[in-house]
């Protein structure tokens, strides 16, 4: 019986019923890219951002199995949304480069493609709000585009990184980690010297002794003994 299961792709940015999702996923594994539309969906399965990718996927997905994938036996007119489950899966993942670009048959829009991919996963992190599907790349042109399509999508790629790891619960990690790199790579500053040892004050000089009282006369001393007695 027909599976009429329809549900809203955020990549792709269209209504798709799972039975025609799947054979197309189907076909990219393939490696029949060209054959498959949109753009933007070869360049999400390349490097597991699209939802149905994460949930078909060979390593356990939520859908892998027949039996777990949603069904409805009449078309509705309504589509349904995505769990959370799959779009975080998906959206947390590494963006496009430029060998991902090439491995889905693509030359052009990578700068493009990227953002739109880029604004999916801030999306899901709560940071933006509803963006516009990006628009359908153009023929391929001379290899100096490919290449600059190239570095354009492996700079947002960095950029993006970096972004949303400051969003998520990995920023403090990152941080200290960046932290100790910092402390291993800062030239070591030398040891201080000791400081010199302190000079021993000099010892003080004896208070010199009075002289006798030689030069008194007999009447003086006997004067001076007996202040001394009486004092």
């Amino acid at each position: 019986m027909t599976n009429h299961y329809k549900f809203h792709c955020p990549v792709a940015q269209s209504d798709e019923l799972l039975s025609d999702c799947e054979t197309r996923h189907g076909k990219m594994m393939q490696g029949k890219y060209r054959e498959v539309e949109p753009e933007i969906c070869r360049v999400a399965h390349q490097c597991w951002m699209c939802p149905a990718r994460s949930a078909f996927r060979a390593s356990g997905g939520p859908w892998a199995q027949p039996a777990n994938k949603p069904r409805w036996e009449e078309p509705r007119d309504t589509v349904a949304k995505l769990p959370a489950e799959i779009t975080n899966h998906a959206f947390m993942h590494s963006l496009p480069h430029g060998m991902d670009y090439m491995r889905a048959g693509l030359s052009e829009g990578a700068q493009e493609y990227t953002q739109h991919l880029l604004n999916l996963q801030q999306r899901t992190a709560g940071s933006l709000p509803e963006s516009e599907s990006p628009k359908a790349a153009t023929k391929p042109s001379r290899r100096g585009a490919q290449k600059k399509g190239r570095a354009s999508a492996d700079k947002m790629s960095n950029v993006s990184a970096i972004d949303s790891i400051e969003k998520n619960s990995y920023a403090a990690a990152i941080t200290e980690a960046v932290a100790e790199e910092k402390k291993v790579k800062a030239p070591r500053k030398p040891a201080p010297k000791p400081s010199p040892k302190p000079k021993p004050s000099p010892k003080p000089k004896p208070s010199p002794v009075p002289k006798a009282d030689k030069k008194l006369s007999l009447a003086e001393r006997a004067k001076l003994m007996k202040a001394r007695k009486t004092g």
